[in-house]
């Protein structure tokens, strides 16, 4: 075998090592990488088929075949590079095992091998990049100027030995037609000058899978070998995966970011008529989510194509969750908790085909993730129905319930609302303002356009500093990612007229303030906050009772909606509320056995027996605070 370019190594960096006597065969071949633990493997892109010192001549093999790479091939890839490079340019069993689990956990591994039997006779290491100006820390070389963020498929190495170099093309068409979710994406790697030529004389092969050269730019290392080559190349058309083949439909699994903005055009247009929709589930809003809080995630959206119609998309990722302390794949919708409720796929009205296509996809596909979350989800909807005739009883399932989230129809009249209202509430409002009156000069007021939402938001901000959420670590504020998400909303949705904000202000001063997203008609109250030191003039509910009288009085409101948390507080204004579940799956094995054990068996009889005797208040501070000091040692929360 010979190396064909630059090889590098987690500790050391080295020119790539001399052809042998025999002349190479042609092909594409690259060095190979070693990562850090915090990085993907560092490495080289190729450009001839490596040949192996093997002297015998193959005749047809029929038990040549094509598998993508695991962790576990990691001794068969080592013996392959003892064959291939000198001792100080390997990078050993134990290195790529490490890469390859790395790499796995980021959903990132896109490396084949070539294999007669169970030997191991060729290699492609392939890594998804979100971020190309990572591959330049490999190397110690700054990234050039105007290389700008963004994915790309990284080539670490590729290996085939010499008496299997004929089968080079079906290692490359067999590792093209199971990546296409990253079709599109740029080839990158890194060449000597040695070996350039030989990039640029094999051309012909990318053209073979839609990729042409689009050039080289010189670098400087400060590590041997000082001078190398970023070399890049480009795909004209990126296909699509069939669901079966007697389906009119098909499937595609959208991995990247760029490949999620090419779904913006269709995203709200289906949105906006899916059944129990939410402003969440915008394309806007989805995406600020995803540039403040993914930082553990990998986009995993799943789309359903009808011939040149986008028919439904499932708006889901893959996180990397701790279990007990070991990183599991949790594949759950983009969003969380709090900031994206009732999440759904996106669809046409009750598309049970498109949905279930979704569905059968995810079980097929279920090596790419270990668990499943579908949280906040309708009791009967649908999605939850078809999810639960696929994977119940064939893995471990449970369903738990979700918050309850109240909600009005506001397409009514205030006057007609407070009819309906007891003589004590409506008492119980006239008293708490008069009094608040007695104070000073009372003032409401709505903030819904541009740039008079950013002051009131300012204001949000500043009143919730005095309030019961600033001293107990909840709110807007209560961390910087949080806050830079809700600016961002802000900055996104005020300039369209989607976001509004109101104040409640005694003598000029802000003593309560609540803002929300509307879109559609739906509006969504999001965070409402008072000064502590004006508790007993209750001006939060001052302040909720003029929002819903500005929601009733205004046609562009027809859905006034609470979410989930502080249910007691929220049934005060309606009794309408739409239950929730929470849908867990896990595959069978022991981690997972056991956690299902414990939170679905163990834990909930846990909670009784407290009740029982009055201990449950005590237990849940102290679960709470044991909770606190384990994340403020920068651990992570098991996942559910």
């Amino acid at each position: 075998m010979s190396g064909l370019s630059v090889r590098r190594t987690t500790a050391r960096t080295a020119q790539p090592p001399s052809a042998p006597a025999e002349t190479p065969a042609a092909g594409i071949t690259a060095a190979t990488t070693a990562t850090a633990a915090t990085t993907r493997p560092a490495a080289t892109l190729p450009i001839a088929a490596q040949t192996a010192n093997a002297v015998t001549a193959v005749a047809a093999r029929p038990s040549v075949h094509v598998r993508p790479l695991t962790p576990a091939d990691a001794p068969a890839l080592a013996r392959l590079e003892a064959a291939t490079y000198p001792r100080w340019f390997r990078a050993g069993a134990r290195q790529l095992r490490k890469d390859l689990i790395e790499a796995d956990w980021e959903d990132s591994n896109l490396g084949f091998g070539l294999f007669d039997g169970d030997e191991l006779v060729g290699m492609f290491l392939v890594y998804y990049e979100p971020d190309c100006r990572r591959i330049f820390d490999y190397f110690d070389a700054p990234a050039p100027d105007g290389v700008a963020a963004e994915e790309c498929l990284y080539v670490a190495d590729f290996v085939v030995s010499r008496d299997y170099s004929r089968f080079t093309h079906r290692l490359l068409k067999e590792w093209w037609g199971q990546i296409r979710a990253y079709r599109g994406l740029p080839i990158i790697g890194f060449s000597t000058a040695g070996v350039l030529e030989r990039w640029k004389a094999r051309q012909a092969a990318f053209k073979r899978f839609g990729y042409r050269f689009s050039g080289a730019h010189r670098l400087e290392s400060a590590r041997p070998p000082h001078e190398i080559f970023l070399v890049r190349f480009e795909m004209r058309e990126a296909p699509v995966y069939r669901v079966a083949p007697e389906s009119p439909l098909r499937v595609e699994v959208i991995k990247t970011i760029d490949g999620w903005k090419t779904l913006e055009p269709h995203w709200d247009e289906l949105l906006y008529e899916t059944p129990d929709w939410t402003p969440f589930q915008t394309y806007a809003m989805q995406r600020i989510w995803w540039d403040h809080y993914a930082k553990e995630s990998r986009p995993h959206i799943v789309v359903v194509h009808d011939g040149a119609n986008v028919r439904a998309i499932a708006p889901l990722r893959i996180q990397r969750t701790f279990y007990w302390g070991t990183a599991r794949r949790l594949l759950k919708f983009i969003g969380e908790h709090g900031e994206m409720d009732r999440p759904t796929i996106l669809r046409r009205g009750e598309d049970r085909e498109a949905v279930r296509a979704i569905l059968e996809h995810v079980w097929r596909e279920r090596d790419a993730w270990d668990a499943l979350l579908f949280y906040e989800q309708p009791p009967d909807g649908l999605v939850l129905s078809l999810a639960r005739r696929r994977f119940d009883g064939r893995l471990l399932s449970a369903l738990v319930p979700g918050p309850a989230c109240p909600w009005t129809d506001v397409t009514g009249s205030w006057q007609s609302f407070l009819a309906a209202k007891p003589r004590a509430f409506k008492k119980g409002l006239r008293r708490k303002l008069e009094r608040l009156r007695k104070c000073g000069e009372v003032r409401f007021e709505t903030c819904d356009s541009w740039p008079d939402v950013e002051r009131a938001f300012d204001a949000y901000l500043d009143v919730e500093a005095r309030s019961w959420k600033a001293s107990s670590g909840v709110g807007v504020a209560k961390d910087a990612a949080s806050l830079d998400y809700h600016r961002a909303l802000v900055r996104r949705l005020g300039p369209a007229g989607k976001l509004h904000v109101r104040l409640l202000s005694l003598d000029g001063r802000p003593i309560a303030a609540t803002f929300g997203v509307l879109d559609r008609g739906r509006f969504m109250s999001l965070h409402i906050v008072h000064d502590s030191s004006y508790d007993a003039f209750s001006p939060g509910v001052l302040l909720s009772a003029y929002e819903l009288e500005q929601a009733y009085e205004h046609s562009d409101y027809e859905q006034y909606d609470l979410l989930g948390g502080f249910l007691n507080n929220k049934l005060t204004w309606t009794t309408d509320v739409r239950e929730t579940v929470q849908y867990y799956v896990y595959r069978r094995e022991p981690l997972f056995e056991w956690h299902f054990a414990f939170h679905f068996r163990i834990q909930p009889a846990m909670k009784r027996v407290l009740r029982r005797v009055g201990l449950m208040e005590p237990a849940m501070r102290a679960k709470s605070a044991l909770r606190r000091l384990l994340l403020g040692r920068g651990g992570q929360a098991d996942g559910g």
